[in-house]
């Protein structure tokens, strides 16, 4: 890189270089958007609202490269810039990320040149150049050895779509701070808001077990997304978690309060399972996107009503009405082989649509019991060991 542009890197050094690199503006850009996610709009923990830069020189062992880590206290991300890159000053600096981002997308070459001297960062692109004032200092709020968490290889995809799947279910609500989390155990993961339980299975036999919060599975989701890497690492402390995915990872601080035991949920719900109703996910999951323009805004309901038509075939009306009556209705067909005269289901959509999306099967079977004076039966529905999915129905008395 420095031989295409001689004028970015001087041949003579300043004696109070602290860090000098070079390299791909576009690349560079990448790996810093990749860890300024987490950085906080409001800085509380001091240090937080800065990317440490690393800049290592090339050894025996490892090539030239650039780390460059934020945290929020919560959440730290860090990647690693080694492509294009040349470094001349091994050293590190705290420099404003989002700042950084902003010049380099200015930038009239694809080549840049950075310089660090004293707290003082020089970035020079072509015939542009910036000079940014950085905070002193030269590392970020303490952060747990990563290299001494014992980790466990898992297979991206599998756990990826696990997660996806699970966190779905997974409470944002702050008064519900233990369902903030998604619990990760026996090669599955659960997710569970107090109205729905989601379970994903990713592995037979996988010994981790750790409790990932709500916001930390958005970014372990970002990072496998955009990983081509088989697997990745996983391991705990039981205070933090980490997940290393090529040379890039994630820290996170567990949760002090604990996920809940939904096993009890999930045991007694199949032991009540008396009927089944078979329907065609695809066309149930149009229907409730149709139909669900006229839900209630505040209970964001809607009804499976199990019915039979003139010539005997059963078929489910799903119907959403508001508080001012304006109402949907769309007929799906359907296999039922419970009793003879009409059932009705009032559950949330948002809920449904989501269990729908986490089942991978063409045809969804929902498992109910009957209903009592005081209970109504959740639905429940299993994808051959790979997903569990449990709603609870809603009260409809707004109607009334």
């Amino acid at each position: 890189m420095s031989e295409e542009d001689p004028e970015l890197i001087p041949e003579i050094l300043p004696v109070d270089s602290r860090l000098v690199v070079s390299g791909s503006v576009s690349d560079f850009i990448d790996v810093l958007s990749r860890v300024s996610r987490v950085i906080p709009s409001k800085e509380v923990i001091p240090g937080t609202a800065h990317v440490l830069l690393e800049a290592k020189a090339r050894s025996t062992s490892t090539a030239g490269h650039v780390r460059t880590t934020a945290s929020d206290g919560v959440n730290t991300l860090s990647a690693v810039f080694s492509d294009n890159l040349q470094v001349r000053v091994a050293g590190k600096a705290l420099i404003p990320g989002t700042k950084f981002i902003s010049i380099l997308k200015l930038a009239p070459t694809d080549s840049f040149g950075l310089q660090v001297l004293g707290n003082e960062a020089i970035i020079r692109s072509g015939q542009a150049q910036w000079r940014v004032q950085l905070v002193p200092g030269s590392s970020l709020p303490d952060l747990p050895p990563v290299d001494a968490l014992q980790r466990v290889e898992i297979e991206r995809l599998p756990f990826l779509e696990a997660l996806e799947g699970s966190v779905r279910a997974a409470s944002h609500a702050a008064a519900r701070s233990s369902l903030m989390q998604v619990k990760v155990d026996e090669g599955s993961i659960t997710g569970m808001d107090g109205n729905r339980i989601h379970r994903c299975s990713y592995s037979d036999d996988c010994p981790l077990e750790v409790s990932i919060p709500v916001g930390t599975c958005q970014e372990l989701i970002r990072m496998l997304k955009a990983s081509d890497d088989s697997h990745l690492g996983a391991g705990s402390d039981g205070k933090h978690m980490v997940f290393a995915i090529g040379k890039d990872f994630l820290i996170s601080s567990s949760l002090l309060v604990e996920f809940p035991d939904v096993d009890p949920l999930l045991i007694r719900a199949g032991m009540n399972v008396k009927h089944r109703l078979s329907i065609e996910r695809d066309p149930l999951r149009a229907a409730i996107t149709r139909v669900r323009v006229n839900a209630d805004p505040d209970y964001s309901s809607i009804f499976l009503l199990i019915s039979r038509g003139s010539e005997g075939e059963w078929g489910v009306s799903v119907r959403a009405q508001d508080r001012q009556r304006n109402s949907a209705l769309e007929t799906v067909p359907a296999t039922w082989n419970g009793p003879q005269e009409v059932r009705d289901f009032c559950v949330n959509h948002r809920n449904l649509t989501d269990l729908l999306d986490s089942y991978e099967e063409s045809t969804v079977v929902f498992q109910v019991g009957d209903d009592t004076q005081s209970v109504k039966s959740p639905l429940l529905v299993e994808d051959d060991g790979k997903f569990i999915g449990l709603i609870q129905q809603m009260r409809s008395d707004y109607l009334d």
